[in-house]
């Protein structure tokens, strides 16, 4: 087996025709990014691979401890850095990356996450060399909260195939656990919107994929910078990506995509609420229906999530203050009644 510590000099001869190419994009990711590259670097392969590292123009250390590792592998890393943050632009960052991969196959992984297992690349790459069928193969990972700094397994679930349903349901696997074949442009074809479920939907589209159990990776939830306005726009961003979803898979019945707006629609309106900014919550509501195209279809749904969420936050209320001071409830009740009138203007206006 070829350690690419050990055999720098044999992965410089071969550098020019690997099988794998590691795909990462890292932004602003200094705490992280080392146990990345390091994950990378322990691989122990029988062939020769490469590593692409993109970075959205970081404005920690992030590029400068890239740099380091790119010194010491030049021949094995090659790194990407923008001048301009190209995310925020709109553009798509996994086509820049994809089409800089020369390897048979490509693994990706995120500049937080990081792999823990040296055998990861070698067990991929011979299930898909022995299986030309397969077009994917992912694996088990370790979720690590650092909210809370508590770990468990990303999902229990037993060896199996893994079809386009059950990738727009609760996501089976991480990012960083997948290897699948690099077929050039029919990646992403015409280089459309490309979140990772969006790939590995289309991907299902081209051959089977495989979920195997092995403990491989580890991934990294934090909320670090998380603002208000980045759960707005992410919740934004993923109505974009399951209007890509519905046009490309019309197999799939329009209740699954639903489905997914709504649960994800939960965490900007239920913030704004929490943080008693309940005007906003309700616009913010109508920008994100309107968003999915389909404005009627969401309306009364969202409507009843915003009421309950409202009736929680007085639930909550009451039961702080207590029985002897009822004001403040009142008070409170008064609100949610005079914001459900609000409410039902906003929602009939399409009617």
């Amino acid at each position: 087996m070829v350690s690419t510590r050990m055999h720098e000099v044999e992965y410089k001869m071969q550098s020019s025709n690997p099988i794998v190419s590691i795909c990462c994009i890292t932004y602003n990711h200094e705490k992280y990014i080392r146990d990345t590259i390091e994950g990378f670097l322990m691989q122990n392969t029988s062939f020769p691979m490469e590593i692409i590292i993109h970075d959205d123009c970081s404005i920690d250390n992030t590029v400068n401890i890239i740099g380091e590792y790119v010194d010491k592998y030049p021949e094995l890393i090659t790194p990407i850095f923008q001048k301009e943050n190209q995310y925020s632009q709109g553009c798509k960052i996994f086509p820049i990356v994809f089409e800089r991969a020369k390897g048979k196959y490509i693994a990706v992984c995120e500049g937080d996450d990081y792999w823990t297992d040296p055998q990861k690349l070698q067990r991929q790459t011979d299930f898909l060399e022995a299986h030309p069928e397969y077009v994917m193969v992912a694996e088990n990972a370790i979720f690590y909260n650092l909210i809370d700094e508590t770990k468990r397994k990303f999902r229990e679930l037993p060896e199996r195939d893994i079809d386009t349903l059950e990738l727009l349901g609760a996501r089976p696997f991480a990012t960083a656990s997948v290897l699948f074949r690099n077929l050039g442009k029919k990646i992403i074809p015409g280089g459309e919107d490309s979140g990772d479920t969006i790939l590995w939907c289309h991907l299902s589209k081209l051959g089977k994929i495989r979920y195997l159990e092995d403990v491989s990776s580890v991934y990294r939830h934090h909320s670090e910078g998380v603002t208000e306005g980045d759960l707005i726009q992410w919740s934004k961003k993923m109505v974009s990506w399951n209007n890509t979803l519905t046009q490309n898979h019309p197999e799939i019945d329009s209740s699954v995509f639903k489905k997914r707006n709504l649960d994800q629609f939960k965490f900007p309106i239920g913030n704004l609420i929490a943080n008693n900014l309940y005007k906003k919550a309700i616009l913010i509501a109508d920008e994100l229906i309107n968003a999915t195209g389909e404005p009627s279809e969401y309306r009364e749904e969202v409507y009843q999530l915003i009421e309950n969420l409202l009736r929680q936050k007085d639930n909550s209320l009451s039961l702080k203050i207590g029985s002897a001071v009822t004001t403040p409830v009142n008070f409170m009740q008064q609100e949610i009644k005079r914001l459900i009138k609000i409410m039902g203007m906003l929602f009939q206006k399409d009617q």
